[in-house]
């Protein structure tokens, strides 16, 4: 039988080891850290371990600031887009038909009221208005003549002089010779109107926008010789739903920004509101008019950011905007409720409408009345118990 001999190279052999005691205080370590480990509920510990309960403790209260939900109109900024269009557009079109001998204004030049800008050639106009006014010459002096007849037929009639038959012979050509000085004055005034029309002239004061004839063309009646835009004034057409539309009243004043000004703002005032929808938009059109500064900066087709004031003529609930986070595409917020003597936070998605700088209208999924959270929200889960920052304890639980 082999015994334990000491080996020439190792020593003496290891003394056998005894049971691993320090295992057995392993329960006794785990049960001193648990007593050890403070509660914020020192009550439910206790409950807890009176009634033999294991397992995780609940979450403690958490800490939490509540605005109350309102009732109330909300007055906010319509922020709307829309593009500067000149105050009126005109285009200026050949009156009669012609061969252009002159031209007397260049593109973009200050125009006024009735101001030549293109001319015709007249000689044949003005030769049928020389014509014109002989034509009438003519007729006047036969309508002189044929009344003076008529005068005397009607004493020589009254006399017996002269037959009836007789008088009423001259008293038709007295007609017939008004008739015709009456035709050949309507005549002579279509032959100066001719003359007119060979001068092509502005309609109204504006603008030279665009040209679009040449000297030595000819022209027909209604071919557009130029545009004509009046920038003394400007006006933007944005669209409205139904909603704004009703709320919004002519000459209400609004602030316009332009980026190609540096964001400079400008007063307008709206003009009217359109009662038609647009039948593709379903908008409906308002327009602006604003007054055009006088270094020109204002230019059509710059865009423009229009801020309407408007107010909600129908009243919702109100809740400050800290109160509302997004959740899966939408918007939620977190309600205190009270659960017996114990507030919980419970989570709702809400329906939101118009906006200011401080307050959200709720459409729905809150109440007038309601507390929710505006500060603690973050750390929340569905159930939690919550503590009102700054609440009296009677206030703790639901009014």
């Amino acid at each position: 039988m082999i015994k334990n001999q000491v080996n020439p190279f190792f020593g003496s052999p290891p003394a056998p080891r005894g049971p691993r005691k320090h295992l057995l205080h392993a329960p006794l370590a785990i049960a001193w850290l648990v007593a050890c480990t403070p509660s914020a509920d020192p009550a439910t510990a206790a409950a807890r371990v009176d009634a033999g309960v294991s397992g995780p403790r609940p979450r403690p209260a958490l800490r939490v600031r509540v605005a109350t939900v309102e009732r109330g109109q909300l007055a906010v900024d319509l922020r709307l887009s829309g593009t500067l269009e000149p105050f009126a557009t005109v285009r200026v079109a050949a009156e009669s038909a012609g061969r252009l001998v002159a031209r007397k204004v260049e593109q973009g030049d200050r125009v006024e009221r009735g101001q030549l800008l293109f001319q015709s050639d007249s000689r044949v106009a003005r030769l049928q208005q020389r014509k014109a006014r002989h034509s009438l010459g003519a007729a006047a002096v036969d309508a002189e003549l044929a009344l003076q007849q008529s005068q005397r037929g009607q004493a020589l009639a009254s006399e017996r002089v002269i037959s009836a038959e007789r008088y009423d012979q001259l008293d038709y050509a007295r007609q017939a010779a008004s008739e015709r000085k009456a035709l050949a004055r309507v005549e002579a005034d279509s032959a100066q109107k001719a003359v007119r029309d060979a001068s092509c002239r502005a309609p109204r004061e504006g603008t030279i926008a665009e040209l679009h004839a040449e000297l030595g063309d000819w022209v027909l009646p209604g071919q557009a010789l130029a545009t004509l835009v009046d920038l003394s004034r400007l006006k933007m057409r944005v669209g409205l739903t139904a909603d704004e539309a009703t709320a919004l009243q002519p000459g209400l004043r609004a602030n316009v920004h332009f980026a190609a000004l540096g964001g400079q703002a400008l007063e307008a005032e709206l003009h009217h509101v359109s009662t038609l929808a647009d039948v593709h938009s379903g908008t409906y059109a308002a327009e602006l008019w604003l007054t055009a500064p006088e270094d020109g900066s204002l230019r059509p087709g710059m865009v423009g950011r229009v801020e309407l004031p408007i107010t909600s003529t129908q009243e919702t609930a109100l809740l400050p905007r800290a109160a509302v986070d997004r959740a899966g595409g939408g918007f939620g917020l977190w309600v205190v409720e009270a659960d017996g003597p114990i507030l919980r936070a419970r989570r709702r998605s809400l329906t939101v409408g118009r906006s200011d700088a401080r307050r959200v209208q709720a459409l729905s999924g809150v109440r007038e009345g309601e507390r929710v959270v505006i500060e603690g929200m973050f750390a929340l889960a569905e159930g939690d118990r919550v503590v009102i920052d700054g609440a009296e304890p009677s206030q703790q639980a639901t009014r």
